[in-house]
């Protein structure tokens, strides 16, 4: 009883101490607060309601008001580490890098213990995107740091196998993927399968992306084992994914075509099955041409004046082909070219009127910036350097070129796009037969947005060729030519405002035969956004998807896109526009892949039956595959048609890119494409 009143009084003292501290330090505050000034407080009161309303801008990936916004908080409260991450993280999706990276290193300097500032700086200094650093050592290190920082989250470590995986060490990456799956990470072992997957190793990748069903199912969204069946349930379109959500979605669509390739690709899969046959569809064949390198992207033409094909493929060590005795022979060194590297992109074309195409040679391409080259033909199969002779001397970071008549004098001019280091993104040279002048400050072009993409043509009729320009990350312009080299913005007016942020190619071409130009752009879907619409189509789900608009004659355009039968969900980096059937209806080819590892996907033909396209093949063979861009050959009179695709990230024992020979003619080797639709439990058809 003694002991019980002791420990009460005790505990009755304690109370009193803490009430009287409380009391103490309300105190004080008050007396404080009483020092603040007026103006003290409302710059605190406008400081956290600039953070906040910046906040929610980000949430709904509002970036460029959401990075002024952070700016202006910054201006309050310097050293604000929130401010400084997010307004990092903002200005990484503009890819303004420069920008971003200065803050993350602000932040890191200000605190070298935040984690999340060396994981968003790795994640800057390893994508490969127009304009970014692109410094692997530097992020590796970065990633390593934020993991001494973060010892017990598997997020570093899915980002040093990624970077692994990046430059094909699979064997690196897989250790990674390991470590970070003992931590219960879902994107872990997905990551961890789909490195197997690469490696060939069917039955250890199926039995990591059971376990992530496995999670999944025990989330409750799952009925059954493996892929998609009766009464499954896909997450919300409406709402963000989870990163369970992501990996699972996945491991659905990679445990498919893991199990096709186990069994065969004529196999039944007996989970999923392909898009219906489309009707009166002429049958695909492809076949692959040896003894062409896989390199960079590629261009024909008939350079040597015997009416016989050449083949310009770029690369880290550029090759001219040349038709020779029923095969393509390696001309390089007797054309005069040997010795070339780091070309992103061969042009041909004829800038001097004479028949005989020139070679431009953009390099290197999507990053960095080197000095373009520019061969003169000399009509006998040989080529000769004239690039300082015609005024094009100079590095510069450019990605794309375009080559019309758009100052009016009867000759073709360059317009090349890329990054803005310490120039225009966007540049134009007047050709005036003997050189190139840069006449971009006074043609209304000039930019400091990073490009990606020219598309030319003459979309209103009046004769002069207009140019569409695609940016990274931020919403394309069309600019209408009025005459001499002089370009107004008119995208708002065209009713094109708002498009191709990720994407990174467009295409003008006629899809209705209506003798005016009609306009594509692409949008890249990201694999989950793939899987879920290749898994279950008739969800309707919201994902990236090329956008055609229809010219409609009086200076604007329509979106047909849904109704031309474009709903389709690809990861699409390049579209190209080529009659392959002859039928006098232009079809189209989406490139799908990317320039990281981690994505993947059919790159497929879309056949236009008087203006629908439907689903036609995947190319060259169904299943994954990872392609950055595609070059489509002339139409021979053998009914074959030449298509080269040029490979991304991607090792493995998946599809490589090179020269292939298609034909519409005989008996398909390949199967329909995309989209898979879910097979219904007890027996559904399947194609075989």
């Amino acid at each position: 009883m003694k002991r019980t009143a002791a420990w009460l009084a005790a505990v009755f003292l304690v109370c009193v101490a803490l009430i009287t501290v409380a009391r103490f330090r309300s105190a004080a505050g008050a007396q404080a607060s009483r020092g603040v000034t007026q103006a003290e407080r409302d710059r605190v009161a406008t400081f956290w309601a600039t953070y906040d309303q910046a906040g929610a801008l980000r949430s709904k990936g509002e970036f460029e008001r959401a990075a002024e916004l952070y700016r202006e908080a910054l201006q309050l409260n310097p050293s604000h580490e929130d401010s400084l991450y997010y307004l990092g993280s903002s200005l990484y999706e503009l890819g303004e890098y420069a920008e971003a990276e200065q803050q993350l290193r602000s932040l890191i300097a200000l605190d070298p213990e935040s984690g999340r500032a060396y994981g968003q700086l790795g994640r800057l200094l390893s994508v490969a995107s127009p304009g970014a650093p692109h410094d692997l050592p530097a992020a590796q290190q970065a990633f390593e740091r934020e993991l001494q920082i973060y010892t017990e989250q598997a997020g570093p470590l899915l980002e040093l196998g990624g970077l692994e995986l990046n430059q094909g060490n699979l064997a690196r990456a897989e250790q990674d993927f390991q470590l970070a799956t003992r931590l219960g990470s879902a994107e872990a072992e997905f990551l961890l399968g789909y490195t197997f997957f690469l490696e060939g190793r069917s039955a250890e990748a199926a039995r990591c992306f059971d376990k992530v069903l496995a999670k999944y199912r025990a989330d409750g969204k799952l009925t059954t084992k493996g892929v998609l069946s009766e009464g499954d349930v896909l997450p919300d379109p409406d709402k963000p994914l989870t990163a369970l959500q992501r990996a699972a979605l996945k491991s659905m669509l990679l445990s498919y075509w893991n199990k096709r390739r186990r069994e065969g690709l004529g196999a039944d899969a007996g989970l999923l099955r392909v898009h219906e046959q489309v009707p009166d569809k002429p049958q695909v064949q492809m076949k692959v041409e040896t003894g062409v390198r896989a390199g960079g992207r590629a261009a024909w033409a008939g350079f040597a004046g015997d009416g016989h094909s050449g083949l310009a493929v770029g690369g880290v060590d550029f090759v001219l082909y040349r038709w020779q005795d029923g095969k393509y022979a390696d001309v390089t060194r007797a054309a005069g070219l040997a010795g070339l590297h780091d070309v992103g992109e061969p042009y041909w074309v004829d800038l001097r009127g004479n028949g005989s195409p020139d070679l431009y040679l953009v390099r290197p391409g999507l990053s960095g910036g080197r000095q373009n080259l520019l061969y003169r033909n000399q009509g006998d199969g040989t080529f000769r350097d004239v690039t300082a002779a015609t005024g094009l001397a100079g590095k510069r970071s450019t990605t794309r070129a375009c080559f019309g008549n758009f100052t009016g004098r009867g000759k073709l001019d360059l317009l090349e796009v890329g990054t803005a280091e310490n120039d225009s993104s966007v540049r134009l040279f007047r050709n005036t037969g003997s050189r190139f002048v840069d006449i971009t400050a006074s043609s209304g072009l000039a930019s400091t947005i990073a490009a990606v993409d020219c598309a030319v043509a003459d979309y209103d009729g009046d004769g002069k060729p207009d140019l569409f320009v695609q940016f990274w990350r931020r919403p394309a312009r069309l600019f209408r030519n009025q005459g001499g080299g002089n370009f107004e913005d008119v995208t708002q007016r065209a009713g094109l405002a708002g498009l191709g942020a990720q994407g990174y190619s467009s295409i003008f071409f006629d899809y209705d035969r209506d003798v005016r130009p009609d306009l594509l752009v692409t949008s890249q879907a990201m694999l989950e956004q793939e899987a879920r619409w290749l898994l279950q189509p008739e969800t309707g789900t919201k994902c990236s998807t090329a956008r055609l608009f229809r010219n409609q004659g009086d200076g604007t355009f329509r979106e047909v896109t849904r109704e031309a039968g474009l709903s389709g969900c690809y990861g699409t980096v390049q579209a190209v526009a080529a009659d392959f059937d002859g039928d006098g209806w232009s079809d189209l080819l989406l490139v799908s892949g990317g320039l990281d590892a981690q994505q993947l996907g059919p790159s497929v033909l879309l056949r236009n039956r008087r203006g629908k396209f439907v689903p036609w093949a995947d190319l060259p063979r169904p299943g994954p595959a990872n392609y950055l861009w595609a070059a489509v050959g002339p139409a021979g009179n053998d009914g074959w048609r030449e298509v080269y695709l040029s490979s991304g990230p991607l090792p493995g024992g998946l599809s490589a890119g090179g020269l292939f020979r298609l034909s519409t003619r005989g008996q398909a080797q390949s199967v329909s494409a995309a989209p898979l639709h879910k097979m219904r439990e007890g027996g559904s058809e399947t194609n075989r």
